[in-house]
């Protein structure tokens, strides 16, 4: 299951590039929370960009905080979901969609492809 994941930030941002997708095998229990976790990454990145007035501001770290403390406290132990997690959060600007597949005995794939 994942054997080849990246190494190091660059590798993955490179592999992403290069190969135009990168898949993830995780459980598919966490179907949910793998989408709601990509919600919170997406409204912290508006945020980020918005954040030119100080009230921009104030809500980016508040949220920021906040979606940090929720993905600490209830992630689950899974070491796919942490990588589809990781890729995300990661490689938001490079990703233009990403579509999830259920598989066999319980698990699902999340298929991360590239901008080009």
């Amino acid at each position: 299951m994942n054997i080849d994941f990246p190494n190091s930030y660059d590798e993955l941002i490179e592999t992403l590039e290069k190969d135009g997708c990168i898949s993830v095998v995780f459980q598919e229990k966490n179907k949910k929370r793998l989408k709601a976790s990509f919600d919170r990454i997406n409204k912290t990145e508006r945020l980020l960009a918005n954040r030119n007035k100080f009230m921009g501001r104030a809500k980016y770290f508040i949220y920021g905080a906040w979606v940090g403390l929720i993905d600490i406290l209830f992630s689950p132990k899974d070491k796919g979901f942490e990588q589809a997690h990781l890729i995300y959060t990661v490689a938001w600007r490079k990703i233009s969609k990403y579509h999830g597949e259920s598989l066999s005995n319980g698990e699902a794939r999340v298929t991360f492809y590239a901008r080009t």
